[in-house]
């Protein structure tokens, strides 16, 4: 009677389960491997370049999903699936509705980095046509931590550098930005110590925050286009940087170590050149509006200062927290030339505030 029992409790079992995977296999919008659900494909690159592994990801116009894909070491792809969805209207081209191919992950032994720009795409109902897609994103963390690689090479079909695309890449010694690329996210070249130069193409009008933080040997930067905004902590620890040509900038007679700051800009952000310590002058346009907190503080070489503009707002005692509150910032950071030991000329063409030594411009 009990192995009777134990027999009906089990086929009862092993039908709800059915029942249950068979309601999941339905109601799962075509995610799972199913014949009349999904369309296995498999990919690979038009030049493997010289990377050894990696993930990238793909996008969809229709769900604005990602869908990862891995790279063997042979430089295909492993197969994996594209949801019905996107292929129901388009048999003949299953890879219409993608929108992008970004890269991610990427590693390799190789001291030459030649990121391929076209990933070729091939699936069961269209073998007799390829479809190639260009990659345009390097995703964020791409090369986050990557020692061995040297030099780097990005195709121009890239747009975007993703964040921390290349922190860390402590040997990254020489990298070319195509025209291509519109936008450099935050921290991308953090703690990159080994590259002395790098021009930034006229695309980009923007320097994302942490940008080049702490990239101790960079000398110079060419920013080919107009930079409309250098975000926090732009350049903070970039203890050999000397100079950053801007196309926009007008020239002054000073020392060679000289930034002259483009009149397309107006605000100077918070720690913005903190500890910058090969440079020898400043040059603030008319347009600027706003200092931020830190922004020059620990420039132990700086000689000269000129500030052409009249209405500066400087940094005030009560600042607004990153939470939404108001904080109070400390003495240390409201001077905006904290350890400018050297300083020797400073020219304002407005009204300083009458505290504005005292706060703002005491040595440390």
């Amino acid at each position: 009677f009990k192995k009777k029992n134990y027999i009906q409790k089990s086929i009862k079992f092993t039908l709800a389960f059915v029942f249950v995977f068979c309601c999941f296999l339905s109601t799962n919008n075509g995610d799972v491997c199913a014949q009349d659900s999904a369309v296995l494909v498999s990919l690979e690159f038009e030049n493997k370049g010289s990377i050894e592994s990696l993930e990238a990801q793909m996008q969809d116009n229709i769900t604005k999903r990602f869908y990862k894909l891995k790279l063997n070491s042979d430089g295909i792809f492993f197969e994996f699936i594209i949801p019905y969805q996107l292929t129901q209207n388009s048999k003949e081209n299953n890879f219409r509705q993608i929108q992008s191919v970004g890269m991610s992950k990427c590693t390799t032994d190789k001291d030459n980095v030649d990121i391929p720009q076209k990933i070729i795409v091939f699936g069961i109902e269209c073998r007799d046509k390829l479809i190639e897609h260009e990659v345009d994103v390097l995703n964020k963390y791409c090369f986050q931590g990557n020692k061995s690689i040297v030099n780097v090479f990005i195709p121009n079909s890239v747009k975007t550098l993703g964040r921390r695309c290349f922190r860390g890449s402590c040997n990254l010694k020489n990298i070319n930005i195509p025209d291509s690329v519109i936008y450099i996210d935050t921290a991308c070249f953090v703690d990159c110590s080994s590259f002395t130069h790098i021009a930034i193409p006229s695309s980009v009008v923007k320097l994302s925050s942490s940008c080049f933080n702490s990239c101790m040997n960079l000398v110079e930067v060419s920013c080919l286009g107009f930079i409309k905004k250098i975000e926090n902590c732009c350049f903070r620890r970039c203890k050999s940087l000397k100079t950053i040509s801007f196309a926009n900038s007008k020239d002054y007679s000073e020392p060679t170590e000289t930034i002259i700051l483009p009149d397309s800009i107006d605000c100077i952000c918070n720690c913005c050149f903190r500890d910058c310590s090969s440079v020898k002058a400043f040059v603030i346009p008319e347009s600027v509006k706003k200092i931020g907190w830190d922004s020059f503080s620990g420039c132990s070489s700086l000689l000269s200062v000129i500030i052409l503009a009249r209405n500066i707002d400087f940094p005030s005692q009560l600042s607004r927290s990153r939470f939404g509150g108001q904080a109070v910032i400390g003495k240390r950071e409201l001077r905006i030339f904290y350890g400018c030991s050297s300083l020797q000329n400073f020219s304002y063409a407005g009204t300083l505030p009458e505290d504005f030594f005292e706060n703002t411009f005491l040595y440390g």
